[in-house]
This record gives structure tokens, C-alpha cells and sequence, in this order.
């Protein structure tokens, strides 16, 4: 009886080691790696080109439209879409004393 306990842990061993060595074999190593630089690349993360974002303690009598229309050239209607969307905005009252995240103007100006 005890021979016989004795062969089927070996057995049991012997299945264990064989599955180690399949699932640690060359081939599959590179597929686990390609598969995880795959998901690393993946993952998106922000790029920094367009240059930091800028705070800005609100004033009293500041608009959006002015922030805009000094911050960024041409029409202030995007500068006001781009704050408003950075800052998670509903409207457009700006409250003094509220800090405000200023995206970087379009070429990093």
C-alpha cells in the first residue's frame, strides 16, 4: 500500500514538472513577452508635446472670453470650448478666487 501511495505522488510530481516545462518553454516565454509589450504599448499616457497646462486664480470681472481671446490667437470661441473642457465646465460663469487650468496655446506658444 505504501508503494503504491509512494508511485502516485511521484506520478503526480512527474505531471507537475512536465507542466512547469511546457508552460516555461523558449517559445511560449516570447509569446508571454510579445503579448505584454503589446499591452504596454497599448496604454495610452500623455504625450507632454503640446507643453503644461497653466493655473490661473480667477479675478473678479474675468471672462472666459478674455482668458481666450489673450491667451490664444485668432478666434477666442476655441480658447473658451478648450478651458471650459480642461476645467470640466458646465457653463460659463467663472467665480473669483476658482483656479483654472489653462491648456497650452496650439504650438506650444
Amino acid at each position: 500500500m505504501a508503494a503504491g501511495v509512494a508511485r502516485a505522488r511521484l506520478r503526480s510530481v512527474r505531471t507537475l514538472r512536465y507542466a512547469c516545462e511546457r508552460m516555461f518553454a523558449p517559445r511560449n516565454l516570447l509569446v508571454l513577452s510579445v503579448i505584454a509589450a503589446a499591452l504596454l504599448l497599448a496604454v495610452p499616457r500623455p504625450s507632454g508635446g503640446a507643453g503644461a497646462d497653466e493655473a490661473y486664480v480667477v479675478r473678479p470681472g474675468d471672462t472666459l472670453w478674455q482668458l481666450a481671446s489673450e491667451r490664444y490667437g485668432g478666434d477666442p470661441r476655441e480658447g473658451v470650448w478648450r478651458i471650459r473642457e480642461r476645467n470640466h465646465m458646465a457653463g460659463s460663469q467663472l467665480q473669483p478666487g476658482t483656479t483654472l487650468y489653462l491648456p497650452a496655446a496650439a504650438g506650444g506658444a
